[in-house]
């Protein structure tokens, strides 16, 4: 665990479990759950005007469930549905502009073009590049990126789906633009999985 602002302090209550996050610092924690349940996680450092705010819930599940949840469950919608869904939910848009203000490169059009990596080299920006991109932001550092942002296990799982999205965002723009599909600004096709 690292924090990316100031000091925060992990307590799951029911777990008896407590662990500072520092800044520049990655710390960790283990414990082992054995009971099925929602339990509540809080900030226990104050932290700043938000604090508050600070909560979440540890989801402990049977392990047929947790399988089941890894493998990211039924899904409704076509990838690119899904993947719009995530960035909009967990809030990619922040960081990812289309105005280049953020603090990510956008994304727009970025699906089959080649990325200028901070070592020089170039590679495609393909489903893999995309997906290992959300999974692992520093495995290649791209020039564009100033920082990377944190990730759950959803947003892992979703990597493919928003590299959809990306890919369909550029196609609607090509349509948009030429009047047709597949213009030249567009990614060529990748099928759906089902």
């Amino acid at each position: 665990m690292t924090s990316q602002d100031v000091i925060h302090d992990v307590y799951i209550p029911d777990f008896r479990v407590k662990a500072d996050v520092l800044p520049g610092r990655y710390t960790h924690m283990w414990f082992k759950a054995t009971k099925p349940g929602r339990y509540r996680l809080f900030c226990a450092e104050y932290c700043g005007t938000n604090h508050s705010g600070m909560v979440g819930w540890v989801v402990v599940q049977e392990r047929a469930e947790y399988q089941k949840w890894l493998a990211g469950g039924a899904g409704t919608g076509t990838m690119a549905q899904t993947g719009e869904k995530l960035f909009k939910d967990l809030s990619c848009i922040t960081c990812h502009r289309e105005d280049t203000t953020g603090r990510g490169p956008t994304l727009i059009g970025l699906y089959g073009k080649a990325v200028t990596l901070d070592d020089g080299n170039s590679v495609e920006a393909d489903e893999a590049y995309l997906r290992e991109s959300i999974v692992n932001p520093r495995a290649r550092w791209c020039r564009a990126s100033s920082r990377s942002c944190r990730r759950s296990r959803a947003r892992q799982r979703g990597g493919a789906a928003a590299a959809h999205r990306v890919h369909q965002v550029a196609e609607d723009r090509a349509v948009e633009r030429d009047g047709r599909a597949g213009g030249a600004a567009a990614a060529p096709a990748t099928p759906e999985k089902k």
